[in-house]
Formats: C-alpha cells, structure tokens, sequence
C-alpha cells in the first residue's frame, strides 16, 4: 500500500519527466517445481543517479494471495516478512545501478504461479513492468527392471519423467 500512496504522489510531480521506463526482459517464464529462476527488469538510468533516489516495489498476484517480494526505499532494503517466500527470493543489488532488477526466486512451487510485478520511483521518474510466471509439477516415476520384465541383470531402473501441466486459472485469464 505504501509503494502505491508513493508512486501516486510521484507520478503527480513527475508527469512531465515522460522518458522513464521500466521494461521486463522476458513477458512469460515458464519453470518446474522445486527449480529456481531469475526474472529480470530494465530501468531508465540518469548519469550521477545514485541508489538513494531509488525506490522499487516488486510483488507477486495470483488467486489466491498478493505478496512483497522486495523493496527498496531510499537505497536500502526493506526486510520482507512474507511468509511464502521469505529466504527464497534474493535480489542483485549490485546491479541496480546499472539499471537492472534481478530477482532470483528458489524452490519454485506451484502456488508460485502468478504475476510478477515491479514499480520503480526515482527522482526523474515513475513506471512499472509485469511479466508471467507458469510453474508445473514434475512428477519422476522409478520402476525397477523386475517389475517391467526387462532382464535382471541389468540391474537398472528406468526413470520416467511424467509431466503434468498442473495450471493454475491464472495461467489462463488475460491481463
């Protein structure tokens, strides 16, 4: 809710700032459970522009929860008490001076599925970009050489890999 009440008070001084962007590299990701990902935005940067004049709100929304994945205000980071994905979601500071937002998401899940979301402020400008995350089930079936009548000597397992494409509602309503 503060990112929103600081963007609209931004927005209302910045209106005429109008070359500040936010853009997603990748609109859609697709990843299995139990993977990680990095999902990635570009922003407009100005020479001589500092982290302190750096304010992002980066956020999660599915069906079932809206979540903080990250904030940064003033050039520090906010500690985000999500329970969903506190310790599975680090960001590289490093490289938001160069203009980019890099946000490494652990351990997938399917409840993960949703859209991700990040709003940056600076003092030149206001913007934000959305990209979409499908996460599915990978599902790893061993059986073993005996029970498939395949020599015993073998010793072998076979590994089946069955996907099944577990998606959400959200996957498939437009936005």
């Amino acid at each position: 809710m503060m990112c929103r009440i600081l963007l609209l008070l931004k927005l209302t001084c910045c209106v005429c700032a109008g070359t500040f962007e936010v853009n997603v590299t990748q609109t859609s990701y697709q990843a299995e459970e139990n993977d990680d990902i990095t999902l990635e935005w570009t922003f407009t940067t100005k020479p001589g522009s500092s982290l302190r004049s750096l304010f992002i709100c980066c956020n999660m929304i599915n069906d079932h929860r809206v979540s903080v994945l990250f904030r940064l205000h003033g050039g520090d980071e906010v500690p985000v008490k999500d329970g969903e994905f506190v310790g599975r979601v680090q960001c590289d500071k490093d490289v938001l001076t160069e203009g980019r937002i890099r946000l490494h998401v652990s351990s997938l899940r399917t409840d993960d599925s949703g859209i991700y979301m990040c709003e940056v402020m600076t003092d030149y400008g206001v913007s934000l970009s959305r990209c979409h995350l499908n996460v599915t089930v990978t599902l790893i079936c061993l059986v073993s050489s005996q029970q498939r009548g395949i020599d015993p000597n073998l010793r072998l397992k076979l590994r089946l890999k069955l996907r099944l494409k577990l998606r959400l509602n959200l996957g498939e309503q437009t936005y």
